[in-house]
């Protein structure tokens, strides 16, 4: 019906929230008590002074869990007590006899900087903020140092602690999450112009907090996407030479996260294989190929696509024909015209035709010349190559013609 179930002075202002664990209120007073109240009527079962600096408040609320009672002071000082200390074990530190309470250890920070905000319990360590800056972790178990990080570009630290997924989060100019094991940062929010504020809560892998506007944010956790592959070259049913070099490209393929973080593997369909974003292969036998392409994301999603080529047998070009004119002259003086005729089973144009006049050691190969296609002399549809050049020093050299289908040379 709303009425009271008891009311206990506690003896000075009380501005920290209390805890309950079966069946006991713990709530401190500004007086520097800890005191543990029965839930069902109020009466005191023990009290322990953890101090306070004067003319301040005791805002940080206690934590009790695991059967222990952990209180930051603004004395600059943490408490671990136990929280049911009528079990008759003197646990941690002795006790005076006779003692109600039971003190199982403490710390002292340094220059006896407060303690004003509440504690958190993440994977056995006691999380703290002390000073504008610091994150402490301490061992929950014996209270020495677990690690301690300073953050000057996030303070003053102004909001609340709290535990998420073995880790804790803490609020100033921005919201960051570090990780209880070794008090690194892993994610960091600086969207909002003003000072995150006030105690954030948790709820189902969402993270609420206000800033100093008013302003409520909801961070909720992203499900990772799996990537997508894709083969951006060569194209389905493409069809290429034995031994000719094929680029295979999956740069275009993409993921949620960067894409310099995701694994790329190739299967040729030849039992060879390549992990490379970008690769080239050729093929030493005639037939129909399938191509996949895995792409693997850091999270271990995958996708993978495919796509079929048709690898082509080749065929040597074929010089058939060739012709000197004038077929005297004299040397180093009179230019000859050298011409050839190009032809290909394969119908594949040239990459290159050559002369080559062995008349003088070191001499190099001469790039020919296509003929011009309105020549009245060439009119049979077939490739015909020339080049003018002068005889260096012998009267019968041996001329070489060479040619290239850019697969097999001739």
């Amino acid at each position: 019906d709303g009425s009271d179930l008891w009311v206990r002075d506690m003896s000075a202002p009380v501005n920290a929230h209390p805890a309950m664990d079966r069946g006991v209120v713990y709530a401190l007073s500004d007086n520097g008590a800890a005191l543990a109240l029965n839930a069902s009527d109020g009466a005191l079962r023990w009290q322990y002074p953890v101090g306070n600096t004067p003319g301040s408040s005791l805002t940080a609320s206690p934590l009790v869990a695991e059967e222990r009672l952990y209180v930051a002071s603004t004395s600059g000082f943490i408490y671990c007590l136990d929280a049911d200390p009528t079990d008759g074990e003197d646990e941690g530190k002795p006790d005076p006899d006779g003692s109600e309470y039971d003190v199982i250890w403490t710390y002292k920070e340094e220059n006896l900087l407060p303690f004003n905000s509440s504690p958190a319990l993440v994977d056995g360590k006691l999380m703290l903020l002390t000073g504008e800056h610091d994150v402490l972790a301490l061992d929950a178990i014996n209270g020495t140092i677990a690690w301690r990080i300073s953050m000057p570009g996030a303070g003053p630290l102004t909001m609340g602690l709290i535990a998420v997924n073995n880790s804790v989060v803490v609020g100033g100019r921005g919201v960051h999450i570090i990780t209880a094991d070794a008090g690194v940062e892993t994610w960091t929010y600086v969207g909002s112009s003003s000072a995150f504020v006030s105690g954030p809560a948790a709820l189902d892998d969402m993270l609420f907090t206000t800033d100093e506007r008013g302003i409520l944010f909801a961070f909720g956790k992203v499900e990772n996407q799996p990537p997508i592959a894709r083969i951006s070259s060569p194209e389905q049913d493409s069809q290429f030479r034995i031994n000719e070099t094929i680029t295979f490209d999956g740069s275009n393929s993409t993921d949620d996260k960067e894409l310099l973080d995701t694994s790329f593997m190739w299967e040729f369909g030849d039992g060879n294989v390549s992990l490379a974003r970008i690769t080239t292969h050729g093929y030493a036998e005639e037939g129909t190929y399938t191509i996949r392409l895995t792409v693997t994301d850091i999270d271990g999603e995958s996708d993978n696509t495919s796509i079929s080529i048709r690898i082509l047998g080749n065929h040597e070009p074929i010089l058939d024909w060739w012709d000197v004119e004038p077929e005297q002259g004299h040397i180093q003086r009179d230019p000859f015209n050298f011409s050839v005729r190009y032809t290909d089973p394969d119908n594949d144009p040239p990459e290159y035709v050559t002369l080559l006049l062995a008349d003088d050691p070191g001499y190099t190969p001469l790039n020919m010349n296509p003929v011009d296609p309105n020549d009245n002399d060439y009119t049979d549809g077939k490739m015909y190559f020339f080049i003018q050049a002068p005889l260096a020093s012998r009267p019968y050299p041996a001329v070489t013609f060479s040619a290239s289908d850019g697969i097999a040379d001739t």
